[in-house]
């Protein structure tokens, strides 16, 4: 494996056991760190797609959602600025965002749910890599919205909001809005209503780093430089083989793809590549760069989605087709 420590554990987010080498870990670990990585190089893709033309444009301020996207892909695709940018993002968020809540619920008399938030702070606080920046970010700017917007809410229309988003599942919430650039943006714009308060979040820190965010973004991410991205695909195909060929001595028949079950798991996934992938898997035939893709965004559903209804009958439906 070709990452490195440093980048599994700043980047990525994942923990290692002290003194060991990569190529000491256990397989679980190993698949679990490569699924992980195209999680994040899946999001970064989508961030380039949806920045579109200002990818390789010099953005310093955010008026809209593609300058968001910019300034965040900055962020995670750099080493450097990941390992200090969220760090003095938090540290605004605890001094000014949150102290200004607090007062606000002290003032509605409302302290009884200040522990409940310092409970995700903390946890938050605790958290590694590039989706806790991007948890620290969202929750600052709902902070700061509710701070800046809905200061005028009675006390109960006010609870109803720390009790949505202070709540024990917000992280796991948002990290699961992480599969995508579009799917991030899709949760977040209709809370904030719009990109001025998550620059407004931003701004300091950024203004901290004004030479990273003066210069073009890095177009080469850490697995285009050090890994093949048919490493990554190797293991979600043999993944899905497996599941496949369990069940290949019972010869069942007549079974096939039920492709309705995937387009509830991957929506923005076209069908007609969903049931071709899949056959060629099956057949284990050579897979081409759509059909890899196919199968990353499928892996990535799939970590991702909370229907454990729904994932069972995929697995299902898998190993009852038949294998030829």
């Amino acid at each position: 494996m070709d990452l490195t420590k440093e980048h599994i554990i700043l980047t990525l987010g994942i923990e290692l056991p002290l003194n060991e080498s990569l190529n000491n870990l256990n397989e679980d670990l190993k698949k679990y760190i490569i699924i992980e990585q195209m999680i994040y190089e899946n999001f970064i893709d989508s961030i380039k797609k949806y920045a579109g033309e200002k990818w390789n444009k010099v953005v310093t301020t955010i008026t809209n959602w593609k300058d968001a996207a910019v300034i965040l892909g900055k962020v995670i695709a750099n080493p450097e600025i990941l390992s200090n940018f969220p760090v003095q993002l938090w540290k605004y968020f605890k001094s000014n965002i949150l102290n200004n809540l607090i007062n606000l619920l002290k003032k509605l008399k409302l302290d009884s749910y200040i522990p409940q938030i310092q409970n995700i702070v903390d946890k938050i606080t605790t958290l590694t890599g590039w989706q806790k920046f991007l948890a620290a970010s969202s929750l600052a700017s709902i902070t700061q919205y509710i701070i800046t917007k809905l200061s005028n809410l009675s006390a109960e229309g006010l609870t109803k909001w720390i009790k949505s988003y202070f709540s024990s599942e917000i992280i796991s919430t948002i990290t699961s809005k992480l599969t995508d650039f579009s799917t991030y943006v899709g949760w977040l714009q209709p809370i904030i209503k719009g990109t001025e308060i998550l620059f407004n979040v931003l701004k300091p820190t950024i203004d901290k780093f004004t030479y990273a965010f003066n210069l073009k973004p890095n177009t080469t991410t850490q697995t285009e430089s050090n890994m093949k991205r048919s490493q990554l695909t190797k293991v979600i195909k043999e993944e899905v083989t497996k599941i496949l060929q369990e069940k290949t001595q019972e010869k069942l028949q007549g079974s096939s793809i039920n492709i309705e079950l995937f387009k509830k798991l991957a929506p923005n996934v076209n069908p007609q590549f969903i049931a071709s992938t899949i056959n060629l898997v099956k057949q284990n035939k050579a897979l081409n760069n759509t059909a890899n893709k196919v199968l990353a965004d499928l892996m990535v559903a799939m970590i991702k989605t909370s229907d454990d209804a729904l994932l069972t009958k995929i697995f299902q439906n898998l190993k009852q087709m038949e294998i030829k």
